[in-house]
């Protein structure tokens, strides 16, 4: 995988890369260090995990155990502690938006995610007090709705159909178009 990542990357343009491999519950962690590594992870991190998913393609996935068994491995590509970092983020906007959702009485539904940042989402507002998650959408749409209630019990956020508010003469004074 690592001899793959060495052959694509100067293509994007990252010379003077340094590569680090280590053991991660049966799996493998490349870790990659040097300048300009924005590029490699894109916006979102979606260059990052488009490298990775070719990188375990490139690897084979498997490695043989014993005279008769072969595993699938899987490696994760990390770049700076970007992965890290991006959880972090996902867990505050969890909370942020789980206040939100509280706060204004609403269901509030954030962007499409990978499956990966969908979990971390789901599992920081598990135990989260008066609110529940659930995914909506398909493929590259898919999407963590931060719901009011429970799920057994959930709760009808009020809706208001008309975002206009009525004329109160007396907030506003007169008007010539009341006459």
């Amino acid at each position: 995988a690592i001899a793959y990542l060495k052959s694509v990357l100067p293509g994007l343009g990252c010379e003077g890369l340094t590569y680090t491999a280590a053991e991660l519950d049966g799996g493998a962690l490349i870790t990659i260090s040097g300048d300009d590594t924005g590029v490699i992870i894109g916006r979102r991190g979606e260059t990052l995990d488009a490298l990775q998913y070719l990188a375990n393609i490139a690897a084979g996935r498997k490695v043989k155990v014993g005279e008769e068994r072969t595993e699938y491995v899987k490696i994760c590509l990390d770049i700076e502690n970007y992965r890290a970092k991006r959880e972090e983020t996902l867990r505050a906007l969890a909370r942020r938006t789980a206040d939100k959702a509280v706060r204004y009485h609403r269901n509030m539904t954030l962007e499409p995610m990978l499956a990966y940042e969908r979990k971390v989402i789901h599992a920081e507002l598990q135990n989260y007090e008066g609110v529940f998650t659930y995914s909506v959408g398909s493929d590259s749409d898919r999407r963590v709705v931060v719901a009011l209630g429970t799920p057994e019990n959930p709760i009808r956020p009020q809706v208001s159909h008309s975002r206009v508010k009525p004329y109160d003469p007396e907030r506003f004074g007169k008007s010539d178009y009341n006459e």
